[in-house]
């Protein structure tokens, strides 16, 4: 998955690297709405607030449920809180839609995503679990996800090209500190048709309202030089924009997430930026996936992007 244009290229040529190309095959303009709604025009994409079981039209198969995955699935409505439930609900809908086969969830923690009886999947992380218990005091309780393979979610080395069905990583890739690199090689495990499932948050309903959204120039640096440069600004960022620590005394909170390697959001964005970010990376780094489904769940945004037949 090679480079098509690199940013100096695009610069000589006298498009800025955040611009979409006119070789795009399908047409990417959208209209901001306010409300919860961005309406979006792709040929064969769906960007819907609603759940719509006609809404994949480029499925192979009909989104039917199983029956039993039907009686689950009225079990969560019984069972869960009215706030989660929404959340939780909307990605298990989505989940039931698109996933079958052999997969891999990354970064699951104690928040698994609910899966229909089609899909099997393994639990990747960069810990084991007694250490992640270790690492985070706040899971020092909590029940997490068995996982299987520890390995880096960015680079997935532990993982053979073409080997999975689907990769499920919600609520990750704000924290890898190369997106780019993670989005090729999250594709790279795929098989042919394989589909990606990831819920990323929109700053603006977040924590990190008040943080400057990533830029497409930054992404590109810390893709190309790589994200060493950059990380101690991100971690002052999040003391003083987040926890609000002001100098002097923030300096010993920075150097302390730097020496544990903490992971935070390292890259925020709202929901238009981020559909920005993802058509750059499609039309520029020749990356073999379309966008299926994209869809508004309370403070996040659910994606659906599917790998090329002929990947």
């Amino acid at each position: 998955m090679g480079d098509r244009n690199s940013p100096a290229q695009l610069s000589q040529a006298g498009q800025h690297p955040s611009q979409k190309s006119a070789d795009i095959s399908l047409d990417y303009r959208f209209t901001m709405i306010r409300g919860n709604t961005i309406p979006f025009s792709f040929d064969r994409c769906t960007f819907s607030p609603y759940f719509n079981r006609r809404s994949a039209i480029d499925s192979p198969e009909p989104l039917g449920m199983h029956f039993i995955d039907q009686l689950k699935y009225r079990l969560y409505l019984k069972l869960i809180p009215i706030l989660p439930y929404r959340l939780i609900c909307a990605r298990q809908q989505v989940a039931w839609a698109y996933l079958k086969g052999n997969g891999i969830e990354i970064g699951a923690l104690h928040n698994p995503l609910p899966l229909p009886r089609k899909a099997r999947t393994i639990y990747v992380d960069r810990m084991s679990v007694p250490d992640l218990k270790q690492h985070y005091a706040e899971f020092k309780n909590l029940k997490l996800a068995p996982v299987s393979i520890i390995a880096n979610g960015e680079t997935l080395e532990a993982l053979a090209d073409q080997s999975q069905d689907f990769v499920i990583g919600n609520h990750l890739i704000e924290h890898a500190q190369d997106p780019i690199k993670m989005l090729k090689n999250w594709l790279r495990v795929l098989r042919p048709g394989g589909v990606i499932f990831m819920a990323v948050p929109d700053k603006r309903f977040t924590f990190d309202q008040n943080r400057p959204s990533t830029s497409i120039e930054h992404l590109i640096r810390d893709h190309r030089d790589g994200p060493t440069a950059s990380r101690r600004d991100h971690y002052r960022e999040w003391v003083e924009i987040v926890t609000h620590r002001l100098p002097p005394g923030n300096e010993e909170a920075i150097d302390q997430l730097d020496r544990n390697d903490h992971s935070i959001h390292f890259h925020v964005w709202d929901t238009p930026e981020f559909i920005e970010w993802l058509l750059y990376c499609r039309s520029f780094y020749n990356l073999p996936f379309e966008p299926t489904l994209i869809r508004r769940n309370g403070n996040e945004t659910i994606f659906i992007l599917s790998k090329a037949q002929s990947a």
